[in-house]
């Protein structure tokens, strides 16, 4: 639950500073990459196994 706290925090934070507060750096643009990283990331490990799966 952290790890979506945190991509919706990245990617809500990229959009102000992208679009209302435009600051014309593009170092800002790495906020969107890890947020979209960490909104995979939650995705990826919040699907549970299916049953008689086999898990690693």
């Amino acid at each position: 639950m952290v790890m979506l706290i945190g991509a919706v925090v990245l990617i809500s934070t990229w959009l102000v500073l992208t679009f209302v507060v435009p600051v014309g750096l593009g170092i800002v643009h790495i906020l969107l990459a890890l947020g979209v990283v960490m909104f995979i990331r939650w995705w990826a490990l919040s699907n549970e196994p299916p049953p008689g799966g086999r898990t690693s």
